[in-house]
């Protein structure tokens, strides 16, 4: 009979709190993700009952939020936004999940601005990168107090700068010359 109650795996919970260590170290979920694929770690694998097979990528900035910020390793489940106790026990120090939690959310809050629309970015969606072939976000930055418009490679925001030869293209260039045609 099965119990579907979560059960700790040894080895996964050691890989669960080096996550947690390293980002406490590095303070960045992007240099965290570097370190752990270096070291060839990778997100769980598990299969379905029906066989399929799911997991085992490399680590980025968005599945390693995910991970940091879920509170099943603290020993509670999260249903419908609602956090609850848990019939487990958490693998991770409800302290460093803290600590970890109001890390991310202040890091986060120095990324986002209400003033990134105020570009239209009308190839949202559309532009996908020449090198490699994944998708082109629009972006913003502010050097020498103005701000640049530009559409960067998420696989050079998801894993890391040498992912992808281009980086990014300046907004009002591509839009014109997707215009001009």
């Amino acid at each position: 009979e099965e119990t579907k109650k979560l059960l700790i795996n040894a080895t996964e919970a050691k890989q669960v709190r080096l996550l947690y260590e390293t980002y406490l170290k590095t303070k960045s979920l992007s240099k965290t993700a570097i370190l752990l694929n270096k070291d060839g770690l990778r997100m769980k694998k598990w299969t379905t009952r029906k066989g399929n097979a799911h997991g085992g990528r490399r680590f980025n900035k968005g599945n390693l939020d995910y991970v940091l910020r879920n509170p099943v390793y603290i020993g509670k489940i999260s249903h419908k936004g609602d956090v609850h106790e848990g019939e487990h026990k958490g693998i991770v120090e409800p302290s460093i999940f803290e600590r970890v939690s109001r890390m991310l959310t202040a890091n986060g809050k120095k990324n986002t601005s209400p003033n990134q629309d105020k570009h239209n970015f009308m190839l949202r969606g559309l532009v996908r990168c020449g090198a490699c072939g994944h998708a082109m976000t629009p972006n913003f930055a502010y050097s020498k107090g103005r701000k640049y418009f530009y559409y960067k490679c998420v696989s050079v925001g998801k894993l890391d700068k040498s992912a992808c030869p281009t980086k990014s293209a300046p907004a009002r260039e591509l839009e014109r010359l997707v215009l001009d045609r």
